[in-house]
């Protein structure tokens, strides 16, 4: 297996790809670079490309990558029923948008469900809300950003057709904002930027109450966020 990655992406992230058995390819200084490589290395005979991206004609694999995606979103569910949690919000990153959109196609397949999701990207790489505000997917440009993962400038197709209709409000985090977010999680749980960008969002939200407002978040709300990255060192509970 050939792992493409961008130059930005720190070296701790391309060890673990490696102990985990990965030939790690460095290309290009964004996501978008990386994925052009990998595109042309896969264009090789015998050799398939594995992307939670979509584009016309590239659908069929970032379907099934996406229902994999699907279930860790009803295992939430499973679990807060079991233990009588009703959450009202639901707090998930996204760089293009695989994850968030089978959160929000879970969410959404529950007859009734008013909770309320938001998506949480870079402030310099807004590409779904900025597509959901023009109806249709644009690609933003900006510089490089510490959350390397989410740093993504074009959004999936299919990410943003399920997510546009599904997503009741976009946050964005500026790189300083996400480290203040991960520092003070980092006690519980030792993540990164990337990972932790939904955490981030939620602080960042109460103490603002305009935010709070906007969000619908009282002292009542039941959040569900999710921690997609550790930190080198730092065990998930």
């Amino acid at each position: 297996m050939t792992v493409f990655v961008a130059q930005t992406v720190p070296e701790s992230f391309v060890q673990r790809l490696q102990a985990a058995g990965a030939n790690v390819m460095r290309a290009g200084a964004n996501y978008e670079a990386s994925m052009a490589a990998a595109q042309a290395y896969a264009a090789r005979p015998g050799i398939e490309l594995v992307s939670d991206s979509s584009w016309p004609g590239y659908t069929e694999v970032p379907l099934l990558i996406m229902a994999g995606y699907v279930r860790i979103m009803q295992e939430a569910m499973d679990e807060a029923s079991q233990r009588g949690t009703a959450f009202t919000h639901v707090l998930v990153q996204a760089g293009v948008g695989g994850l968030a959109a089978a959160v929000g196609a879970a969410l959404r397949a529950q007859p009734g469900d008013v909770r309320r999701l938001v998506v949480v990207e870079p402030e310099v790489a807004a590409c779904l809300g900025a597509s959901a505000a023009a109806g249709r997917i644009v690609e933003v440009s900006g510089p490089a950003s510490s959350m390397g993962r989410l740093d993504c400038k074009l959004p999936s197709m299919i990410a943003y057709e399920l997510l546009a209709p599904a997503c009741d409000d976009w946050i964005v985090l500026s790189d300083d904002e996400a480290a203040q977010g991960t520092a003070r999680l980092q006690p519980l749980i030792g993540s990164t930027p990337s990972g932790a960008a939904g955490v981030a969002a939620v602080l960042l939200a109460w103490s603002d109450e305009n935010q709070r407002e906007q969000l619908g978040l009282t002292a009542q709300s039941q959040l569900l966020c999710f921690v997609t990255e550790q930190s080198q060192g730092s065990p998930i509970p």
